[in-house]
């Protein structure tokens, strides 16, 4: 439709390795560097390290570390070394693509998630062709690399109409794969944040299941964002119907603005991009990139994608990320989540102990190789940022605290709830009492409840879109950086959260003391974040209680 972006082009043979080395040189945001259908370590030398396909980083950073006895030393060098380095192997402490290198042919997106940062310019392509190209030469111990067979373009040919019909989904998965298939709507529905105070998005937005969606419509059913599981090894089957207005959300009046604002025309169609998961880029990617085929939805239609999801992938908190409306669609509240458990587990509700498919809480138990039982407690923390509520009157609620950054404006939410602290203060303006519920009562946002010593699973995610870095803290907890490798180091924050990004927090309720009580967890900026609503309640139990059934 527009020809390549004027960004680099990135290119490479399907299987090459590749490695992309990554340096911010900006001079004050936080970014991200995401890449469609691919993955990577996020530790290269750490083989327990977490897989993602995404990082964030800030000015002068960049992933290249040989820290020795406590201070940088130069490692002796040999030619195999220098090889290595060469080469970007996980010696030289690089990113490298993990999967076998490129993937299949087609277009790959690549850049930063935040809204801001697409909007000026930040993004790209990765080419992989389907058959040697000229310009290309292959690598010289390459295995396999296509030599002129079939078409470097494996979907849309440049000078070909467009949209090009998106051609029938191909099973990504292995035949003794599992089927999970999921029946997803996006539709529109006026969301309420908080029912004591009336705050709420008159135009609201959201995936759902199907069969919710009537109930939801009806307020008999909670409005929360849509969370989906899948055991590793799983096949997904997802077909996704476009329910919105054919005209889409209404026009953007009242929302934030952005950096370089300039008018931009609102749009109708929606999608569901899938992270880490394996599928068909150029039929099942959930965007429009390149020569790929469109595998967004008009109103009115449908669309079935097919995603495999690998063994490794175990305990991965992962978005679901629409790429219809940039500008209006995510801050809305159309985003959703895919959470990877462990193989054979089942999913269950903490108070009815019935078996679940969505929803932001469940038990999840399993049984390991050994024979071994094992069960944890799971809650998804979904944090928004841009968003455009109103009173209920249909007042515009200001921004909690003066703003000089379009990033900073808006208001803030939790799985589509928010606590504010004006309100709070209007009841008592005693602030050193903001957060207690024996005075305001316990806030709108999601409360988690676990009995001391219960393994917690806190599945964090961002599906809004701006381009402010958050940070997540526990009260009274830690847990490890890297969640597969116990030998990590302990922390109590999880920094530099951005938009498409998800992250798995594993701590034992009660803290390492196994103490009972309520526990605060919150956004690590008090100012126009947490007093904004982003915070909510981590309550312990010491005693059995009526409503939640004991792992």
């Amino acid at each position: 439709m527009h020809g390549d972006p004027a960004t680099p082009l990135l290119r490479a043979y399907q299987s090459d390795p590749v490695v992309i080395r990554n340096v911010d040189g900006a001079h004050e945001e936080v970014h991200s560097f995401n890449l469609h259908g691919h993955s990577w370590l996020s530790e290269p030398d750490n083989p327990d390290s977490t897989v993602v396909d995404n990082q964030t980083l800030s000015l002068a950073e960049y992933f290249n570390y040989e820290i020795e006895s406590g201070k940088p030393t130069r490692k002796p060098t040999s030619a195999g070394r220098t090889i290595g380095q060469a080469r970007g192997g996980v010696e030289n402490g690089v990113p490298e693509i993990l999967g076998g290198g490129a993937g299949r042919p087609g277009d790959y997106l690549y850049g930063s998630t935040p809204l801001d940062d697409q909007w000026l310019g930040m993004w790209g392509i990765f080419r992989v062709p389907g058959a040697r190209v000229t310009d290309l030469q292959p690598l010289p111990d390459a295995k396999g690399t296509p030599k002129g067979a079939g078409t470097p373009w494996p979907a849309v040919k440049p000078g070909g109409s467009y949209p090009a019909s998106n051609p029938a989904t191909v099973d990504e998965c292995p035949v003794n794969a599992p089927r999970r298939p999921y029946d997803i709507s996006a539709i529109t529905t006026k969301i309420v944040y908080n029912k004591e105070t009336g705050d709420n998005d008159p135009n609201g937005a959201m995936f759902a299941l199907t069969e919710d969606v009537t109930a939801i419509r009806a307020g008999t059913k909670p409005a929360e964002p849509l969370v989906l599981r899948a055991n590793a090894g799983d096949c997904i089957q997802v077909t996704l119907r476009n329910t919105l207005p054919a005209t889409g959300l209404p026009s953007h009046t009242g929302d934030v603005p952005l950096p370089a604002d300039a008018p931009f025309p609102k749009g109708a169609r929606v999608s569901l991009h899938p992270a880490l998961v394996n599928y068909d880029v150029t039929r099942s990617d959930g965007a429009a990139v390149g020569y790929n085929y469109d595998s967004t939805v008009a109103p009115g239609k449908s669309a079935s994608f097919s995603w495999y999801v690998p063994p490794n992938l175990e305990g991965a908190t992962t978005n679901l990320v629409d790429f219809g409306d940039r500008r209006g669609h995510r801050h809305h509240g159309l985003f959703g989540s895919l959470l990877i458990e462990p193989k054979g587990s089942t999913w269950l509700h903490p108070s009815t102990g019935l078996p679940v498919t969505s929803g932001a809480v469940a038990d999840v138990r399993w049984t390991d190789a050994s024979g071994a039982a094992h069960a944890f407690r799971e809650q998804a923390l979904n944090w928004q940022d841009g968003l455009n509520l109103r009173t209920s009157t249909g007042a515009a609620i200001p921004t909690a605290s003066v703003v000089d950054d379009p990033y900073e404006q808006g208001n803030r939410g939790i799985n589509y709830r928010t606590e504010r602290y004006a309100p709070r203060l209007l009841n008592d303006t005693e602030q050193a009492w903001l957060n207690s519920s024996l005075l305001h009562g316990d806030p709108a946002t999601p409360l988690l409840q676990a009995y001391v010593g219960d393994q917690v699973r806190v599945r964090l995610i961002q599906g809004s879109d701006r381009g402010r870095a958050h940070s997540v803290t526990f009260s009274g907890h830690s847990w490890n950086y890297q969640p597969g490798d116990p030998s990590s180091r302990l922390v109590s924050t999880e920094g530099k959260l951005l938009p498409a990004e998800g992250r798995t927090l594993r701590m034992t309720a009660g803290g390492s003391r196994g103490l009972g009580g309520d526990y605060l967890y919150r956004d690590g900026l008090l100012t126009n974040q947490v007093n904004a609503g982003l915070w909510g309640l981590f309550r312990v139990h010491d005693t059995q209680i009526p409503g939640l059934k004991p792992l």
